[in-house]
């Protein structure tokens, strides 16, 4: 089979949740039913959480809270794994080491990058016991972790590595408690996901870990497939900050791409793992999708959120893992939380469990701030994957660079600026003028294919951190501002381009440790290679110099402006 047909299998795996150790363990927790959430806070606490329910892993799996508590957690998320010395790493998260950043803000002390997302692949490699430099951060919201498993199984299938390590990480924090209070999105109930009467997320704190390994390395050096990635994909939908697309047809788009690359059809998927928070609109966008995909046959569907909580940065990944244990056993567990199913999911989902063919087809689904969405295909056993069209090599397109004095519109653009241009930032205006330049430079436009954009600051969104968890502490804890919590994370600005341009590939952050765009442009190139879009947009906005490049196959020679 050639380098670029080669199946990708799960060889290792671990997770730690509010269930306890191990993916077992998680998976018997969401199938006797009982909820593993727990109030966040006691009345003690502050506002924001004590109106919640979070799940929390236990003291006695992770005795560290506070400061360094995600430190550990990563510790102890791959304890016992045995990771190759040519494996590459892949860390996504959404807050990172935002334990680290709270005590430091507690403390009055000023902002110098503390707990940042420019620390966290030195904070990483000692977690791992690796050099920094094998780390790449990789973040896209809620769909964090499933965008790094389709970064690393794809340069496993292209033949770019025989192995990586996915790892998907993050904390219930207070600085996240409060956000999601502040956006009015959680419920103080616990979560209900697709139950008619849901009103919002608890969330939750987990590692979960996957070792990728080429089928015909895994057979030589006799590890068992615990599951194969048999295809991905990757979309947004470029409609709002923080709401979802209002019809599904970017997340149908993401499954019918996942099920092209696996070589499969809608009739083969036994079971869709949904993304299904429990807020109102997510699990609405998500069963529109569903139904263009699928059709009117409902579908085995379940979501785990209501028994572990929102994981974050790690759902995508925990649910992948768990999906395989379902079809391993042949049932998939009830949707813990669900009452009265909602119309739309009525004969969907289910509070009981069910029956699935475990040598069907799974789907798992997932959704993000700024409208990013992904799906993966998955099997117990490697198939044959579809082949993936060979494509012009790609390569830089056009450049463009915005200084702070330079975020003006010209002539040209001030015409068709979008409605909301007024309320964005100075950051966010260098960003899209800078984007928005590139694109003309490279003579793409919105309606030209899918363009994906990729934010390759290593700082992330360290910033906009720190100023809205500081404005939340110095008003007394109370109520956080949901405009500033929408804008911390590393794919934010990110986001507000890829909506006011219109663009609908695949939106994510990727940094590597030394702060290039190398890790980035390997990504963008990824993408453009496994058909995910048609050209990249690599957005660095890590200065008052912001610097935008659209990467694509080239029809004629590039065209730059500098």
């Amino acid at each position: 089979m050639p380098p670029g047909l080669e199946s990708v299998c799960i060889v290792a795996q671990e997770l730690l949740s509010a269930y306890g150790r191990g993916v077992a363990r998680c998976a018997d927790g969401l199938l006797a039913g009982p909820s593993a959430l727990r109030p966040a806070a006691g009345p003690e606490g502050p506002a924001a959480a004590a109106a919640q329910f979070a799940g929390r892993i236990s003291a006695d799996e992770l005795a560290v809270a506070g400061a360094g508590r995600f430190a550990s957690l990563l510790r102890a998320g791959i304890a016992g794994m045995v990771v190759p010395a040519d494996a590459p790493i892949y860390l996504a998260t959404t807050a990172g080491a935002v334990d680290e950043m709270e005590a430091v803000v507690f403390a009055g002390a000023e902002f110098a990058g503390q707990g940042g997302f420019s620390q966290l692949h030195e904070l990483a490699a000692a977690a791992f016991g690796v050099a920094a430099e094998r780390i790449q951060v990789v973040s896209s919201a809620c769909a964090s972790s499933t965008a790094a498993l389709a970064l690393a199984a794809g340069a496993i299938r292209r033949g770019e590595t025989e192995c990586a390590l996915v790892v998907g990480a993050d904390v219930v924090s207070e600085f996240v408690l409060a956000g999601f209070a502040a956006l009015m999105a959680s419920d103080p109930s616990g979560a209900h996901p697709f139950d008619a009467d849901r009103k919002g997320v608890a969330l939750g704190e987990a590692c979960a870990a996957a070792l990728l390994m080429r089928a015909d390395r895994a057979a030589r050096e006799g590890r068992p497939c615990l599951g194969a990635v048999a295809g991905w994909s990757l979309t947004c939908d470029a409609n709002h900050l923080t709401g979802p697309s209002r019809d599904g047809a970017p997340l149908a788009e993401a499954i019918c791409g996942a099920l092209d690359m696996a070589g499969a059809a809608p009739a083969d998927v036994v079971t869709p793992c949904a993304h299904g928070t429990g807020t109102v609109y997510n699990d609405q966008m998500e069963m529109l999708a569903f139904r263009r995909v699928f059709g009117e046959q409902p579908r085995p569907t379940f979501s785990v959120k209501g028994g572990m909580g929102h994981v974050l940065g790690a759902a995508g990944l925990a649910e992948v893992l768990l999906t395989l244990e379902f079809l391993r056993r042949g049932r998939i567990p009830p949707t813990v939380g669900l009452r009265r199913a909602a119309d739309d999911a009525a004969g969907w989902v289910s509070s009981e469990i069910r029956p699935v063919d475990s040598a069907g087809l799974a789907v798992s689904t997932n959704s993000g701030f700024g409208g990013t969405n992904a799906a993966v295909a998955l099997t117990l056993a490697p198939r044959a994957s579809s082949v993936i069209a060979a494509k012009t090599p790609p390569q830089r397109l056009g450049t463009a660079r915005v200084a702070a004095a330079e975020a003006a519109a010209t002539p040209e653009e001030a015409g068709s600026l979008p409605r909301n241009f007024s309320r964005f930032g100075p950051a966010v205006r260098r960003a899209y003028f800078a984007v928005r330049r590139a694109l003309a430079a490279a003579g793409l436009t919105a309606d030209a294919g899918r363009i994906g954009l990729i934010a390759d600051d290593r700082a992330g969104s360290e910033r906009a951190n720190w100023a809205y968890f500081a404005d939340y502490v110095n008003s007394g804890r109370t109520l956080a501002r949901g405009q500033m919590f929408a804008y911390t994370l590393p794919t934010a600005i990110a986001a507000e381009c890829a909506i006011a341009c219109r663009l609908t590939g695949p939106l994510l952050s990727v940094a590597d440790a030394v702060g290039s765009p190398r890790a980035a442009e390997q990504a963008a190139r990824g993408l453009l290679a496994d058909g995910l879009c048609d050209a990249v947009v690599l957005l660095s906005t890590d200065s008052a110099e912001t610097r935008a490049a659209a990467w694509g196959p080239a029809e004629s020679k590039p065209k730059e402006n500098p």
